[in-house]
């Protein structure tokens, strides 16, 4: 029997070369050869597009994070780093021409008549087709994951409390929530 045909085997120690070389100018390749070449091509292109998408993924997840962290950091830091913040915020505000102490709001109903009215659905039961505008002040305000936060909204001795969920962006806008 004679061995395999095909390219010499290394030598021990020796370390295989990964691609044969290419063919000099004048010389042409043989078809084996350009097909090799071909999925080499072929391949780096996908390792070129795989290292691009990951560079992306991680831009995204690296804003998401700062997002998160900067949210988060407002209950963390300390009082000086939280009014530097917040004066920078209210700088902000006046320049875009924004009151960043409104004091009127458009109101559809009271908290205590929405409590009446909507008393009788269950819990996380939502009216896709009802819109309601409330006012009042928002003294608690809880996360559960990323895409959805609990505000306890209290407003003439009653108290109402509003299940913000990404899910049903339609429902919530929290660009529409005023603090």
């Amino acid at each position: 029997m004679e061995p395999p045909a095909g390219p010499p085997a290394a030598a021990p120690g020796e370390i295989p070369p990964a691609d044969p070389p290419a063919a000099a100018p004048g010389e042409t390749l043989s078809k084996n050869a350009q097909k090799r070449e071909a999925k080499n091509k072929l391949r780096e292109e996908a390792l070129k597009k795989k290292e691009e998408e990951k560079a992306r993924k991680a831009l995204e997840n690296l804003s998401v994070k700062e997002n998160k962290v900067a949210a988060a950091d407002d209950e963390d830091m300390d009082p000086t780093q939280y009014l530097e913040n917040r004066l920078k915020y209210l700088a902000t505000e006046k320049a875009d021409g924004r009151n960043p102490y409104p004091h009127k709001f458009s109101v559809t109903m009271s908290i205590e008549q929405y409590i009446k009215e909507y008393e009788g659905l269950s819990d996380g039961q939502h009216l896709e087709d009802v819109s309601v505008s409330l006012a009042g002040r928002i003294m608690l305000k809880r996360a559960s994951g990323a895409k959805l936060v609990f505000y306890d909204l209290h407003g003439g001795g009653f108290k109402v409390q509003v299940m913000a969920d990404a899910r049903y962006p339609f429902l919530f806008s929290s660009n529409l929530l005023h603090m």
